[in-house]
């Protein structure tokens, strides 16, 4: 049973062994992240030699003093040894700080990349064509040009046009009318020159003229009388 079991997956083992799954992997180190421990990693390690490098030389001035070559040229020796490392130390710790440097650099190369490609993409995005801005200025002076020609065409008077010679010839016409009326207003010569004073025989002006109108309406209706007879 247990072979069928682990052959048909039924088995106890294989059951467990799916509830177990494996760990993740821990999150990767950025660049930077590692290059700043590596550099204090260094940095405690020149400490730690610049302390040995100081007890050497504190321990061969003691042997010196005790008159002890040997010992002395010992510690002498280890001195220069640690010298050597803190010098290789130091200058692993420059090359370090030196790439930090330059990764920083870059990273503000490529922000400042991302930065002149997104204002391109929007300058690119709205930029106007030279064509479409001409193409608006042309319509815009064709409208403007129709515009006048409508208010043009909204000033001019109804009916038309008045020729010039027909204008002319209504023209005399008013003259000539007006200097018929001036003329028929002029007082006739018998109105001028009948006197205002008293005349010969003692009869007033206006007698003498009622007596006048008198004989010339006399004078007519014989004319008619004979007329008539005829």
């Amino acid at each position: 049973m247990a072979f069928l079991g682990r052959l048909f997956g039924g088995g106890g083992n294989n059951s467990s062994a799916a509830t177990t799954r494996a760990a993740p992997p821990p999150p990767r180190e950025s660049a930077g992240e590692q290059l700043s421990k590596t550099i204090d990693t260094l940095e405690r390690r020149e400490k730690v030699l610049e302390k040995r490098i100081a007890d050497e030389g504190a321990k061969a001035k003691e042997f010196l003093a005790k008159k002890n070559q040997k010992m002395a040229a010992t510690c002498v020796k280890k001195r220069r040894l640690l010298e050597d490392q803190l010098t290789k130390l130091s200058a692993q710790k420059m090359n370090l700080e030196i790439l930090d440097m330059q990764r920083q650099d870059t990273a503000v190369a490529q922000e400042v990349i991302k930065a002149n490609q997104c204002v391109a993409a929007e300058l690119k995005r709205n930029q106007t064509n030279v064509e479409d801005v001409e193409n608006i200025r042309e319509t815009l002076q064709e409208a403007l040009e129709d515009q006048k020609e409508v208010g043009d065409l909204l000033a001019e008077p109804l009916g038309g046009d008045i020729d010039d010679d027909e204008l002319a010839a209504d023209m005399a016409a008013l003259q000539q009318e007006v200097e018929d009326d001036q003329f028929l207003a002029v007082p006739s010569k018998l109105d001028v020159n009948v006197p205002t004073g008293p005349i010969a025989g003692g009869a007033t002006p206006a007698r003498a003229a009622a007596k006048e109108q008198d004989e010339d309406d006399t004078y007519l209706k014989e004319l008619e009388a004979e007329l008539a007879g005829a």
